[in-house]
């Protein structure tokens, strides 16, 4: 009988209680509060690479339409990514009253007039790094104990997608995937999904409780 082959290591996917849990700890009284919520809203929300995050400029975000215009790194590929209504609103509120304030910390005149989406507090782009550590602070701040970074945001993203019944190339085309074999690898992670839906949909999944 043939064994079946080891699949590669997969990556740790955030439960939507997880992404509530981390999403609740930003303090909304202060300006790095508002920015690291709408932050984390927009990783989750559009499944963003961390470098991608970091280059996000104002002029890329279409609020009409609730899209976002990223530029890949790769090649300088561009592709439209989505934000849900608590993403956009999240960023909004960012915008409007903290991104302003952060970057009246800027002692560089030239580069107070940044059009970076996201600012440190030196008042200038807050780096793909810092965005890095960002997320790792606040998940073990959370207590979550997964390897969690802006990845797994974009792991969680995919996944979730998937689970709630969107086709694989949409996730694909969302995600900047060339290949469609490197989005299929999320069909593998949800396998408690799988489970549940194969017991409350087969006839004979369960055995019937006892009278």
């Amino acid at each position: 009988m043939l064994s079946p082959k080891t699949s590669r290591l997969l990556p740790d996917v955030l439960s939507g209680e997880e992404i509530e849990t981390l999403l609740a700890l930003p303090d909304l009284e202060t300006p790095f509060g508002l920015r690291d919520k709408a932050l984390i809203e927009v990783l989750y929300a559009t499944g963003m690479r961390v470098a991608e995050a970091g280059n996000l400029s104002m002029p890329d975000i279409d609020w009409r339409a609730g899209e976002i215009r990223v530029v890949e790194g790769k090649g300088g590929k561009e592709r439209i990514v989505l934000l849900g209504s608590h993403a956009l609103g999240a960023l909004e509120i960012y915008v409007k009253q903290a991104r302003a304030v952060l970057m009246a910390r800027c002692k560089n005149t030239l580069a107070a007039t940044t059009d970076a989406a996201w600012i440190n507090g030196r008042g200038t782009r807050l780096s793909s790094h810092a965005i890095y550590m960002l997320v790792v602070g606040y998940a073990r701040q959370a207590g979550i104990e997964k390897n969690v970074t802006p990845h797994t945001l974009r792991h969680s993203f995919a996944t979730h997608l998937l689970e709630g019944g969107a086709d694989l190339r949409v996730v694909q085309e969302l995600l900047g995937h060339r290949s469609l074999s490197s989005t299929q690898i999320y069909t593998r992670i949800g396998t408690g999904h799988l489970q549940k839906v194969y017991l409350e949909a087969h006839p004979r999944a369960k055995l019937e409780q006892a009278t």
